[in-house]
C-alpha cells in the first residue's frame, strides 16, 4: 500500500512538472519545402525549437519535462527562449539562402557547444535520418556561427569588450548567449547592500592548433591550444556584467590579465 502511494505521488509530481506541447501545430518544420511563405508565427517560438531538438536527440515524447529543457542546454548551449530569440535577430530568411530550416540553427549551437570531430557532428545532426552529408552540415553551421559571431557590437556592450588584436574566436560565442547585453551596471541587480557584488576568473576555451606551433598557446587546463577570457559575473544573479579577451592561454596567466 505505501508503495503504492509513493509511486502515484511522484506520477502527480511529473505531472506537475509537465507541460504538453502543441506538436500539431509545428508539424510543417519538417517539411522538405519548408519556405518562408509556408510558415507562421509559431513556428518560431521556444516550443518549436524544444520540439526539433527532442528529435536530434532522438526523444520523442509528447509531454516536456523539466529534465528535457536540461537536456536542451546540455546538447546546444542555450535555453529554447534563446533559441527562438536569435532566430528573430539574425532574420535568416532575409540574410542566408533558399532552404534554411530551424534545425539549421540548433547544427551551429551543437558546434559550438559540443565541438567534436564533424563526424560525430553530422551524425548527430541527422537525428533518426541518419547521417547529414559533410558539406551540408558545413554549410548551414558556418553561415549560423557567422552570423551570431557578427552580433558581437550590436549585441554585447562595447564598453566591456576588449578585443586586444586578436579575433573572437567563433565558437566562444557562448558569451553572446548567455546574456544578450553584457552591461557593466548589471552588477547591481538584485543589490542588498553587500560590499563585494562581482566575481572575475579567467576562462579557457580550445582552438585548433596554429602553425608554427608556439607554446604561447598552451592552456594547461586542457593541455592544449586556447585562448583565455577574464569574465565577471554578478554575485547575486550571475549575469556577465564583464568580459576581456581573448588572450593566449599560455602567455597570459590570470593575474597578468587581472
Amino acid at each position: 500500500m505505501v508503495k503504492a502511494e509513493r509511486a502515484w505521488a511522484n506520477r502527480a509530481e511529473r505531472k506537475q512538472k509537465a507541460v504538453v506541447t502543441q506538436s500539431t501545430s509545428l508539424a510543417s518544420l519538417d517539411d522538405g519545402n519548408f519556405t518562408q511563405d509556408k510558415v507562421t508565427a509559431t513556428m518560431f517560438q521556444p516550443e518549436a525549437f524544444l520540439t526539433i531538438g527532442k528529435e536530434l536527440m532522438l526523444r520523442f515524447t509528447v509531454v516536456v519535462l523539466a529534465a528535457d529543457l536540461t537536456r536542451f542546454r546540455s546538447m546546444f548551449g542555450t535555453s529554447p527562449e534563446n533559441c527562438a530569440r536569435l532566430w528573430k535577430m539574425i532574420d535568416p530568411f532575409a540574410s542566408m539562402p533558399n532552404g534554411v530550416h530551424p534545425r539549421h540553427l540548433l547544427w551551429a549551437l551543437m558546434f559550438l557547444k559540443l565541438y567534436c570531430a564533424e563526424s560525430v557532428l553530422c551524425t548527430l545532426a541527422g537525428g533518426k535520418n541518419g547521417a547529414v552529408d559533410e558539406k551540408t552540415f558545413r554549410k548551414w553551421c558556418w553561415l549560423f556561427v557567422e552570423s551570431i559571431s557578427d552580433m558581437q557590437y550590436s549585441v554585447v556592450s562595447a564598453k566591456n569588450f576588449m578585443c586586444k588584436g586578436l579575433f573572437l574566436f567563433p565558437h566562444c560565442c557562448s558569451f553572446i548567449l548567455s546574456s544578450f547585453k553584457i552591461l557593466w551596471a548589471n552588477r547591481l541587480r538584485g543589490d542588498i547592500g553587500n560590499a563585494c557584488k562581482v566575481s572575475v576568473d579567467g576562462t579557457d576555451f580550445r582552438i585548433f592548433n596554429w602553425k608554427p606551433f608556439w607554446s604561447g598557446w598552451f592552456s594547461h587546463k586542457f593541455k592544449g591550444p586556447g585562448v583565455r577570457y577574464e569574465v565577471g559575473l554578478c554575485i547575486r544573479t550571475g549575469d556577465i556584467v564583464w568580459i576581456n579577451g581573448p588572450f593566449p592561454c599560455g602567455q597570459y596567466p590570470d593575474i597578468t590579465i587581472f
